[in-house]
Order: C-alpha cells, then sequence, then structure tokens
C-alpha cells in the first residue's frame, strides 16, 4: 500500500497488519488529537498544529518516531493527575502531508482536517526576508478558515438557542 514507507514492519507485524494503522491512527486523532491555526507573532499569518495528547509514552514515541515533531511533557500540580505526553507538528509541508494520509479515515476531525490542508495550499508571497505576505483575497479565505477552525474547536456547551 502506498504511503506507509514511514511504518517500521516489525511494529505492524506483531502489533497489526498494515493495512490497519492507517485507520487505528486516525482513531486516536480523533479521540486525542488537535487540529488548528496557530497565530505567528511577528507577522500576520498562522502556524498549521496537530497536537495528540496522552497520559501513555508509548503512543507519542510512536508517532515521534514515525512521523517527526517533537513530545514535550505536561505535569501538574495536582498529585491525582498523571502527566501528560504532547506530541506535535507544526512544520507546513509535514502537516499537510500528515493531514492527507488519514483525512478520510476522520469521523470527527475530518473538517478540520480539509480546512488546514486548505491553508497550507494557499500561496504565499515573500516581500521581505523576514515577513510573509498573501494576497487580499487569500488574507481574506485565511482569516475564514482560522474563524472556523476557532468554531469548530471551541470547548464547553453550546449557547442556548431561543425561538
Amino acid at each position: 500500500m502506498e504511503g506507509f514507507s514511514f511504518i517500521p514492519r516489525s511494529w505492524y507485524n506483531d502489533v497489526m497488519h498494515k493495512q490497519d494503522i492507517i485507520p487505528y491512527t486516525a482513531g486516536i486523532i480523533d479521540g486525542e488529537g488537535y487540529i488548528s491555526l496557530v497565530p505567528y507573532s511577528h507577522c500576520k499569518t498562522y502556524n498549521p498544529v496537530v497536537k495528540i495528547t496522552s497520559t501513555d509514552k508509548v503512543l507519542t514515541d510512536f508517532l515521534l518516531k514515525n512521523f517527526g515533531g517533537y513530545v514535550h511533557k505536561r505535569t501538574f500540580k495536582n498529585n491525582l493527575w498523571k502527566n501528560a505526553y504532547c506530541w506535535e507538528q507544526r512544520n507546513k509541508k509535514l502537516v499537510k502531508k500528515f493531514l492527507s494520509l488519514f483525512k478520510d479515515y476522520l469521523l470527527i476531525k475530518r473538517e478540520q482536517a480539509e480546512l488546514v490542508i486548505e491553508y497550507c495550499d494557499i500561496p504565499i508571497q515573500k516581500v521581505h526576508p523576514r515577513y510573509k505576505s498573501f494576497d487580499p483575497k487569500a488574507q481574506e479565505r485565511l482569516h475564514e478558515i482560522y474563524k472556523n477552525l476557532r468554531h469548530l474547536n471551541k470547548r464547553g456547551k453550546p449557547p442556548a438557542e431561543t425561538k
């Protein structure tokens, strides 16, 4: 199957069949993942980000080994809470490749994945070595994507509807 070159042969022989890894990982993204854009401070653009948090380091180590990115540990002051490990990928090209691989298997976060992939396809023009710019239509679409992602990722109860 195409797109499986990142998966070590020993892993899928011992744990599951090769064709099961993509849907399995998509389930992890749906359940434990976060897909969005993060505002980039010194220029008027955003960084795409995919995060997966788990209290089991085995999962984040698997993601790090196979998809790059980085892992950081979160410790909590409350002794009743377990430490958490957060895997992140913020490289635009790798985020797009990662999400494109899993997009068709996502049930809950498919819309977020499609919006971030669309963002990654918006052409950027460099007008200064440090700063990036977009044409006005692309800039407007970029902000729409950002607002839609914020709405989709919003926590809490939905606002009450009145008749």
